[in-house]
Order: C-alpha cells, then structure tokens, then sequence
C-alpha cells in the first residue's frame, strides 16, 4: 500500500486563513478525484465545524476528523489508511507568542508538504521566525518541502503583494504563484461546500506537488 501524501497547513498566527486554505485545498483535491482525509488538528475545531455545518459536504469523498493530541506520528498511518492524500489543518501558538506549539510541530514531523498561508502583510510575515527555524531544523533531519501561500490579498494593493514576493524571494523563501485575494465570496464560504474560484490556481500547485515527488515550489510573482 502506497503511503498518503501529507500537506500540513500551519502558521503560528491566528487568522491567516490556515483553515480556508486547508478546506479547499481538501474540496479541490477530492473534486479532482483523489482519495482525501481532512484532519482537523485545532481545537477550534474550524474545519471540523465548516463541513459538519454544510448541507452538501462531499463526506464520502472528503471526510473530516478531528484529532486535537500531538501524536500524528504514531497515529498517521492507521488514520490515513486507504487515502491518497491528507490535508492537515493546524492550530497556531497556542501562547500568542509566536512559537511551534505542539499539534504543529507534530504534524511537521510528518509532513510531506508545509504549506503557510499569510497575508502580504508586515505584521503577519513578522511573526514567521520560529517557523521558520522550525522547518529549517526538521530540514536538516530530512527532506520537507514547504512553501509560503499568499492569501488575503487586497487587490487594490497588488503591487504591494509584488514588492513581498520580491521580498521573499530575496531571502530564498518559496511563494506559489497563485495568490488568493481579499473578496466577500472567500469570508462567507464558511458552512458551505463551495470550491471557490479564488484558491483553484494555487490549490493546483499544490496538487501538482503530489507527484511526481522531485519537483519544487518556485519561487514567482503573484497572478492575479
């Protein structure tokens, strides 16, 4: 049997859009026919709640559990039986003080994949570093791709996000291309089971991560 693949979407902030990004990143994926487990590892309990609150959510095809303890390593395997993909969506700093709280360090250790949703704002790309030294540590034991995803961005301000990515790129940070912009239609899909136009370019990139396993995040300007 094929191990799962698994994309952990995590950050240290609360209210980046971890949770949207993590429910459409699973909606897309089960829509495009892959076998997908969403794991809601926040004891907000977000995800779990958007899909137990949607009429029409796809549950045969996009199940969702919650698993709030921070043994994802030991417990993977048995949850993800039979998935081709694992979607795992994370709590933030459980302190305030941008720190890898337990759940996200437990889900890094497994992840094939590190996706981090951030606005291009300097106040939330402030608070990365212990992140950031988090991946770099569970990199030298092994290799963990990861990438940046810019969500919540004001379009009247694109060429703020540009100066960002140019920003992150500098500093050898990966950044998918598609970025999700600031609209009403992305803050009222909670309860629903609608797969927003919005996410689809970067939730392909994501997807395209999957397989085959040698190719890389780059590094680009945002399309919008």
């Amino acid at each position: 049997m094929v191990d799962p693949f698994v994309l952990v979407v995590g950050n240290v902030k609360g209210g980046v859009g971890k949770s949207t990004t993590a429910v459409q990143t699973a909606l897309w994926a089960g829509h495009r026919g892959i076998r997908t487990l969403l794991v809601d590892a926040d004891p907000g309990a977000t995800a779990l709640s958007w899909a137990t609150r949607a009429p029409d959510w796809p549950h045969e095809v996009v199940p969702v559990i919650a698993h709030h303890t921070p043994d994802l390593p030991r417990r993977l395997g048995g949850l993800a039986a039979g998935f081709e993909l694992v979607v795992v969506d994370c709590p933030h700093d459980p302190t305030g003080a941008a720190q890898v709280g337990p759940m996200l360090a437990s889900a890094i250790a497994v992840a094939d994949l590190l996706v981090v949703p951030t606005p291009p704002a300097g106040a939330d790309l402030d608070r990365l570093g212990d992140l950031l030294a988090a991946v770099d540590r569970e990199r030298a034991r092994r290799d963990l791709r990861w990438c940046l995803a810019l969500v919540r961005v004001d379009l009247r301000r694109r060429a703020l996000a540009g100066e960002v990515v140019e920003a992150l790129a500098g500093n050898d940070l990966p950044v998918l291309e598609g970025w999700v912009p600031e609209r009403a239609s992305v803050e009222d899909a909670f309860g629903t089971a609608t797969r927003l136009v919005e996410y689809e370019h970067l939730v392909d990139e994501l997807l395209a991560q999957i397989t085959p396993p040698e190719v890389v995040v780059t590094v680009a300007g945002g399309v919008l």
